[in-house]
């Protein structure tokens, strides 16, 4: 999302709200998207929540087992093999 665009659309009242929690340069420490009210900044936590992080170890553990005894791709490759 462009900071900018989303400022104008949220100043001319093209949109009633939004909320981001991350930046096209993070961390964003200043930006005229702070001075709005209909505008809530929020931290980009959802991956650390407690089953976030157990899913997580169990998605690593099936990896691995799925590539060391299964011999098969893992799922959830974000860089590729």
């Amino acid at each position: 999302v462009s900071e900018c665009a989303l400022y104008d659309a949220l100043a001319s009242g093209g949109i009633a709200g939004a909320a981001l929690d991350v930046y096209q340069t993070e961390p964003l420490k200043q930006h005229p998207l702070f001075e709005l009210d209909r505008f809530i900044a929020v931290p980009h936590i959802a991956g650390y929540t407690r089953d976030a992080v157990q899913n997580l170890g169990m998605i690593c553990v099936k990896n691995i087992a799925s590539v060391l005894i299964d011999k098969q791709k893992p799922e959830f490759v974000v860089n590729g093999l």
